[in-house]
């Protein structure tokens, strides 16, 4: 009779322990609706992305996508037409692949007015300077002459590598109106900014001596930066002529491509360029081409233009490289803590051309940009090598092979800056000021780096 008993209390039991947990967990929710999320232990949210890049239904710019089918990895960016091309127009599309035998490549080119897209073969050329790494920067050529009739007019484009398929890419074409020699007009290409870089003191200086030796124009790429540098490229695109653009690319820097893909931004920002810039330096955030003889980049050109004589017609101007090591002493006469006035030992030696220089583009002419001079132009234009005593490229930076070595090297006191020195101060410290007030609690993070720099100005 017991065990019979305890039988039937077995499950009278059982239902009561589940509808004591049932009353448990609601207590447990209610309690968490009435005082809120408990505090999360994990770590706080990576940075936002930087601005979206253009897309819209007929395609994207300015935006790596993935061709899909090909038989390796196989990136795009952006494209454009270009009728500067040898065999004549041709939409380029800036993109990253394998440096050695890439496969076959078609393009779809989608024409205006709704007509049927051309289908051509696709030209995949290697960006140079790629150092024989696995993946290089490239230029995919889809020449317009390849199917059509000649008047067509490009509005996007597919890279595919089966031509029945669709490669899910879609580019919009620029610089579809023919591209007239813009009037004076000075541009930077700066390669893309990573490590999450965020020194803002030497990104104002750079931007305000770049605005004052002439300049008018500033393309970014931003791979990764930081909070007080994005807070300042915002600052300064809202007020014009400062250009970002996004750059997440998919490929290891330095080790499946070089420099996070730096010879593709280069040629993006040449070929984006063209219509709005007569002359375009690359320049690295602690360069400047700094004119000896005239007050400004414009009164360079001015004169090497009227003296270019019997040497073919200039696609570039280049510049000799000469080193300002920052383990040198400061120049007390520069009453500034800025480095290109502070900083007026230089390396005695220059670097001959082609090594280590920057050069002045002029980019109707150049079909191809390098670091240090142009690969590629429109036949019957070259480089122009400027002489010292004209301009120099100023090279602010340690030692180049680590160690303080370098300091030991014969050099001279140059202050080819210090002509800038009351203008620059102040711009420098109105800009930093002003970026500031736009965004106190981002800036105010490491204040004193930046702070510290007004005062000594």
């Amino acid at each position: 009779m017991a065990a019979a008993g305890r039988r039937r209390l077995l499950p009278l039991l059982v239902l009561s322990v589940l509808l004591v947990g049932v009353a448990l967990l609601l207590l447990e929710l209610l309690l968490l609706s009435s005082s809120g999320p408990a505090p999360s232990r994990l770590p706080p949210p990576p940075p936002p992305p930087p601005p979206p890049a253009v897309t819209t239904p007929q395609g994207t710019d300015a935006q790596w996508v993935a061709v899909t089918g090909a038989p390796h990895k196989l990136l795009v960016y952006s494209a454009f037409l270009d009728r500067r091309r040898p065999g004549g127009p041709t939409v380029v599309v800036v993109g990253a692949t394998v440096t050695s035998r890439p496969a076959p490549l078609w393009c779809r080119v989608h024409l205006e007015g709704g007509r049927p897209p051309l289908l051509v073969d696709a030209e995949v050329k290697n960006i140079r300077e790629n150092w024989n790494l696995k993946y290089s920067a490239v230029f995919v050529l889809c020449p317009m002459s390849g199917g059509g009739t000649g008047d067509e007019r490009p509005v996007s484009v597919t890279v595919t590598a089966a031509p029945r398929e669709d490669a899910h890419n879609r580019l919009l074409v620029q610089n579809r109106e023919p591209v007239e020699a813009p009037s004076r007009s000075i541009g930077v290409c700066v390669k893309p900014l990573h490590f999450r870089y965020d020194a803002v003191a030497q990104l104002v200086e750079f931007i305000e001596l770049q605005k004052l030796l002439g300049v008018d124009r500033f393309m970014f790429y931003n791979s990764s930066v930081g909070p007080r540098v994005d807070c300042a490229l915002r600052w300064y695109g809202a007020r014009g002529g400062v250009t970002v653009l996004p750059w997440r690319l998919d490929l290891r820097s330095q080790r499946d491509i070089r420099t996070e893909g730096m010879f593709a931004a280069l040629n993006d920002c040449l070929l984006r360029s063209l219509p709005v810039s007569s002359h375009l330096a690359m320049l690295d955030l602690d360069e400047a081409i700094v004119p000896r003889m005239n007050a400004s980049l414009h009164g360079l050109l001015d004169a090497l233009e009227n003296g270019v004589g019997s040497q073919l017609p200039a696609a570039s101007y280049s510049f000799q490289n000469t080193f300002f090591y920052l383990g040198w002493p400061d120049d007390a006469s520069a009453g500034s803590a800025l480095t290109s006035l502070a900083k007026t030992r230089r390396r005695t030696y220059r670097h001959p051309h082609g090594q280590r220089s920057k050069y002045l583009a002029v980019p109707q002419y150049v079909l191809e940009a390098g670091n240090h001079f142009v690969w590629q132009t429109v036949p019957g234009h070259g480089t122009v090598h400027v002489a010292p005593a004209m301009a120099t490229l100023h090279h602010y930076r340690q030692c180049e092979f680590g160690g303080q070595a370098c300091l030991l090297s014969p050099n001279v006191r140059d202050t080819g800056t210090h002509w800038l020195g009351a203008k620059l101060k102040k711009a420098v410290a109105a800009s930093l000021v002003r970026i500031s007030d736009s965004c106190p609690k981002t800036m105010a993070v490491n204040e004193q780096d930046w702070r510290s720099l007004i005062e000594a100005t």
